[in-house]
């Protein structure tokens, strides 16, 4: 999870004050540089759908099973977008405008079920009792 060349006692102190900050529903501030001596990238490159948040829903024990198509849509434009298989100009005359305020409010609808997921489960304090393999 944390990398880099950062010692052992200074990786413990940063994850103590987070789950310190969990705990006690404290803010704590990480600078922009302790944040890139940690951030190691990720395994989703933007490929994180409906499927994919709830795989790692159920890795952590939060329960979560909504599904989103937009999300899966949003996914696969971004891609596409992102590979140059279709430019902006493109995208936009494929569908109406109508389209992707739909997918932008069902999308925000999605990942706001998933947060208040997430923030039971920690209101729960469910992480103190799920084991993970």
């Amino acid at each position: 999870l944390i990398s880099g060349n950062i010692s052992e006692e200074n990786k413990m102190s940063h994850i103590r004050t987070m789950i310190h900050s969990w705990v006690f529903n404290e803010k704590f501030s990480l600078t922009f540089e302790d944040f890139t001596k940690y951030k190691t990238g990720s395994n989703f490159s933007g490929n994180l759908d409906a499927k994919e948040i709830r795989k790692i829903a159920v890795k952590y024990g939060v329960t979560f099973d909504e599904k989103s198509e937009e999300i899966k849509s949003l996914k696969e434009f971004r891609n596409k977008l992102a590979h140059g298989e279709i430019s902006f100009q493109d995208a936009s005359n494929l569908k109406g405008i109508e389209y992707f305020e739909n997918l932008k409010t069902k999308t925000i609808d999605f990942l706001n079920s998933f947060i208040i997921a997430v923030e039971n489960y920690i209101d729960q304090k469910e992480f103190k009792t799920t084991v993970t393999a």
